[in-house]
């Protein structure tokens, strides 16, 4: 007799199978939200029975924090699902590690990883700390130019590089180029903070007939969210434009009887880029400061008079103007008063001539003397001397004015020496008035 027993195994080489739910892989999420993760998994060789493997003994979920520091959530024996929230997030990479064993040792491990973004860092700009060689968003090339900003960063969030880069802008065949300023990049130094200000101060090089500058700052925190912010600036290396009204270069007026005359003094001005700086303008007369505020200057947006009163002699206007970004134009120019001119008429007193008697052969002088000779100035006179013998002939005519002192060589019209003798000289005067007649008697020996 015989018996025959027999048990037979099921083999189970398959590992478990695991599904994420959630969350995605790569997802991204915000600091203040909650990451659910969902996994599910089982152990089934065969689809149509369920029992078919040799079940979940274990399963281990591993989350990593972007420090690093991990928790571990474990389920036990035939739990075919594993559920847990996250919160109080940090910014960075989160890594989920999922290990499932059956109970026969076989094992099944999934991964995936979201991230919890980072804001960009904030830039502000707050411009050119310099007021003295600025105006707005225009730079006159240089003076020291002082570039603020402010950074904003995200708490708990480090600066990884902070860098400055100046361009410069400028007209190539009526196309505007950009260029990095050589020599003039600055890279600051990262802060550890919330807030901090950037200041850098530089001459900028290499800006010969550039029509702008352009800053350009740059911040990348430590997961590579960068923030950039830019300002440009036109330069402006232009004097204003000053033109004289009045007085013109080199004028002269007459005193006209007062001892002081009224000489308005104008020029006009203008700046089309920075604009001019009406508190910088300058007015020196003879060299004396006219302030601002004098009752006598008056100033508009683009003009400036000056009612003055001046007496005798040359005057010099010295007149300044300054624009936005203290460029400057100067110019110089003088003017006259004169004293007054009296013109008067000739009034003829008396009449001489010199020497008397005169050796034949020689010239004399005839002089003659004006009752105002002390005035400044004569109206021309005209003078007609008629020379006579002793009897009676008109032996030579002579004509000149007031202006010139009238020769004679003692000769007649012809030329003809005349003999030693007495000869009657009359000398006529017209003023345009009226005739003034002296008689002079020469003797010529």
């Amino acid at each position: 007799a015989s018996s025959i027993n027999s048990q037979a195994y099921s083999v189970d080489v398959q590992s478990p199978e695991i599904t994420f739910v959630t969350p995605e892989d790569g997802a991204e999420f915000n600091i203040d939200e909650v990451v659910s993760i969902l996994a599910n998994f089982t152990d089934n060789i065969n689809e149509t029975d369920r029992n078919a493997g040799s079940g979940i003994m274990s399963a281990e979920l591993k989350i990593t924090d972007p420090s690093g520091e991990f928790t571990i959530i474990t389920t036990g024996e035939d739990i075919l699902s594993i559920n847990t929230n996250v919160s109080d997030l940090q910014y960075g990479l989160y890594n989920i590690m999922l290990t499932v064993i059956d109970k026969v040792g076989n094992q099944a491990i999934e991964t995936l990883s979201f991230n919890v973004n980072a804001p960009a860092p904030a830039v502000n700009i707050m411009g050119i700390s310099n007021e003295l060689y600025t105006f707005g968003n225009i730079y006159n090339p240089g003076h020291t130019l002082v570039f603020d900003a402010v950074i904003e960063e995200v708490p708990n969030v480090e600066i990884a590089d902070i860098s400055l880069n100046i361009y410069r802008v400028y007209l190539e065949e009526n196309q505007v180029i950009e260029q990095l300023v050589e020599g003039d990049v600055a890279y600051v130094e990262t802060i550890v903070g919330f807030v901090h200000n950037i200041t850098y101060s530089s001459i900028p090089t290499n800006l010969d007939g550039d029509i702008g500058l352009r800053y350009e700052l740059s911040v990348i925190d430590e997961f590579g969210s960068n923030a950039a912010a830019s300002q440009s600036y036109t330069i402006d290396d232009l004097a204003p434009l000053l033109t004289i009204i009045s007085p013109e270069i080199g004028y002269e007026v007459d005193l006209g009887g007062d001892e002081q005359v009224n000489v308005e003094i104008k020029a006009t001005f203008e700046d089309a880029v920075a604009g001019i700086n009406l508190s910088g303008l300058e007015l020196i007369i003879d060299g004396v400061i006219i302030p601002n505020d004098d009752p006598l200057i008056a100033i508009t947006a683009n003009m400036m008079t000056y009612n003055g009163y001046f007496g005798v002699g040359n005057h010099t206007i010295k007149l300044t103007a300054v624009d936005n970004v203290s460029n400057e134009e100067v110019i110089i120019w003088t003017f006259t008063v004169n004293e007054e001119i009296i013109l008067v008429d000739a009034v003829l007193t008396s009449a001489h001539f010199y020497p008397n008697p005169v050796q034949a052969g020689n010239s004399g002088t005839f002089a003659m003397v004006w009752a105002n000779d002390g005035l400044r100035d004569l109206n021309t006179a005209n003078i007609s001397i008629s020379i006579f013998d002793f009897s009676g002939k008109l032996v030579r005519t002579l004509n000149g004015t007031s202006d010139n002192a009238i020769t004679w060589d003692c000769k007649t019209n012809d030329g003809t020496r005349l003999a030693r003798g007495a000869y009657f000289a009359r000398v006529t005067v017209n003023n345009g008035h009226q005739d003034y007649i002296k008689i002079v008697k020469v003797a010529i020996q």
